[in-house]
């Protein structure tokens, strides 16, 4: 079971971290949200979210404190 915890969680890091590239693609690409008056602080806050998150959930789950999903 434990295993399984570790590779569920792994997957749902993955996504995540997915997530936030596609989050951090339309933030700083699309002219609306990129626009002049956002601050460059909160455009970054709103990319890592869901890598967070998937962190978080990661780090309760099985302890790993690796922020990226791909680092050891």
């Amino acid at each position: 079971m434990n295993s399984f915890l570790e590779r569920l969680t792994s997957v749902i890091h993955w996504i995540a971290f997915l997530i936030t590239l596609a989050v951090a693609y339309m933030v700083f690409t699309d002219p609306y949200i990129s626009s002049d008056s956002t601050p460059l602080f909160f455009k970054v806050i709103i990319v890592l979210i869901p890598n967070t998150i998937g962190w978080l959930i990661k780090y309760i789950s099985t302890g790993d404190s690796n922020f990226f999903p791909f680092g050891k």
